[in-house]
C-alpha cells in the first residue's frame, strides 16, 4: 500500500484500491483528482492548518495576491510604527478615492479578482506582511503537494476514487467512497473546533453532605 504524500504517490495508490494498471484508467487518474479536489475546496473548512504567511513589498495601487490565497485573517504594514490595514469592500473603497487625493501609507485594503488594491496608493515601497486562510492549491507535476494533502491525505484520496468508482461504474463502491469522505471531513471539523475552542468544559459533580 503507497502512502500519499505527493500527487504522483496518490495516482499510484488510487489505481491500487480501485486494482486497477491499464491505460485508460491511468490516463483518467488526473480527472479523478481535479474533481476531487473541486468537492475538497467546497466542503473543507476553515483550520488553523490552512493557515500561511507571506511577505511582500507594496509598491503600486494594485498588487497580485499568493496563489494559493483563499481569505485574509490580517494584514500588517512594516513600517515604523507598524500597524493594520483595514479591510473594506470594493465598493467601499471606491467611494473613499476621492478623499485621498495624493500617495502615501497605505490604510485601506480590498480585493478585486486576483489582486489586491491598497488606498492610499503607495507612494513607496511599503513591507507588508499578510496572515490568510490558503485554498487548496491544485495538484500537478509541477506543485506536487499542498497542505491538505500533507496533513489529510485520505481526504483527497477518498474524494478522488468517489469519481473514479463512478468511471468504473460502480455505484456499491462509490457510495462508500462517498461515506468515507463524510466521515474524513466531520472529523476535521470536529478536531478544528477542539483545536480552535479547547476542551468541552467538565460540569462540577454535585457536593452532597
Amino acid at each position: 500500500m503507497t502512502a500519499i504524500t505527493t500527487y504522483a504517490t496518490l495516482q499510484t495508490r488510487i489505481a491500487e484500491d480501485c486494482n486497477r494498471t491499464d491505460s485508460a484508467f491511468t490516463t483518467a487518474v488526473p480527472g479523478f483528482i481535479q474533481t476531487g479536489e473541486a468537492e475538497l475546496r467546497r466542503r473543507v473548512g476553515k483550520t488553523r492548518h490552512a493557515i500561511g504567511r507571506a511577505t511582500a513589498t507594496i509598491n503600486n495601487e494594485y498588487e497580485l495576491t499568493p496563489t494559493d490565497y483563499g481569505s485574509p485573517l490580517s494584514f500588517e504594514l512594516q513600517s515604523d510604527p507598524k500597524y493594520a490595514l483595514t479591510y473594506i469592500t470594493p465598493e467601499a473603497l471606491s467611494a473613499l478615492k476621492g478623499t485621498y487625493s495624493s500617495s502615501g501609507k497605505p490604510i485601506y485594503y480590498t480585493q478585486i479578482g486576483g489582486e489586491f488594491q491598497f488606498l492610499p496608493e503607495p507612494g513607496e515601497g511599503y513591507t507588508g506582511s499578510l496572515t490568510y486562510y490558503r485554498d487548496i492549491a491544485a495538484l500537478s507535476a509541477s506543485n506536487t503537494t499542498n497542505w491538505l494533502l500533507l496533513k489529510h491525505p485520505d481526504a483527497y484520496l477518498w474524494a478522488s476514487l468517489i469519481y473514479a468508482y463512478q468511471w468504473l461504474q460502480d455505484p456499491a463502491e462509490k457510495a462508500n467512497a462517498a461515506n468515507a469522505l463524510d466521515i474524513v471531513l466531520a472529523s476535521i471539523e470536529t478536531r478544528n473546533l477542539s483545536e480552535a475552542y479547547g476542551a468541552s468544559l467538565q460540569s462540577r459533580p454535585t457536593l452532597v453532605v
